[in-house]
């Protein structure tokens, strides 16, 4: 599977001058204990510590697909390739059915399907689906779904999607260049047929 860049962003390239360990060190030091109390830096300092992210960052952008670790916050970095799976097709075909049935735009109660599993909010990163925003802070979520057109022209069979997402820090950074039907990523685990007649 090769990688196709996300509309608006460039295949990670490590940068031509590397950051000095010494410096990265003295940055590191610097974000760490930097507060209010401390004399503000300068002009020339700012500048030199934002052009001095920019390299860290590419770096740690050229070496998350196989792992490393942040210069700053020692925090590991991976990116991951995210798959359209089984149970995420099965969950868009049904939602699309129960958003079919309804007043054009209405969001569907996802206790209203048979969920397996949290995969299908992973969907949000292909853009197929989208969720109602949640007024009640007693809540971890609305709970209320609904698919995208994108996401209905995937389920009903007439458009194809990407088969993996890269995802860095759960942020979309492009996708595979491999794409499939809803019927490949249903796979032989559910009946296209059966399940847009509702039979879960």
């Amino acid at each position: 599977m090769a990688f196709i860049k996300k509309s608006g962003y460039s295949q990670p390239q490590a940068p031509e001058n590397p950051v000095p360990p010494s410096q990265r060190a003295q940055l590191a030091l610097g974000f760490r204990h930097y507060d209010d109390s401390d004399k503000a830096p300068s002009e020339f300092e700012t500048t030199e510590r934002e052009h001095v992210v920019k390299q860290l960052r590419a770096e740690v952008r050229a070496e998350a697909p196989a792992g490393c670790r942040c210069p700053i916050c020692d925090r590991v970095v991976k990116s991951y390739h995210r798959a359209m799976n089984a149970d995420m097709a099965r969950f868009l075909i049904l939602l699309c059915r129960e958003y079919l049935a309804k007043p054009p735009g209405t969001f569907v109660d996802i206790r209203t399907i048979s969920v397996r599993g949290g995969d299908y909010a992973k969907l949000t990163h292909w853009g197929l689906v989208e969720q109602a925003h949640n007024d009640d802070p007693a809540k971890r979520s609305s709970g209320l779904w609904r698919p995208t057109p994108r996401g209905l022209a995937f389920a009903q069979g007439t458009a194809t999607e990407p088969s993996h997402v890269v995802l860095l820090d759960n942020q979309v950074q492009g996708f595979d260049e491999d794409r499939v039907t809803i019927w490949q990523a249903l796979g032989t685990h559910f009946n296209f047929e059966v399940l847009w007649r509702g039979e879960k």
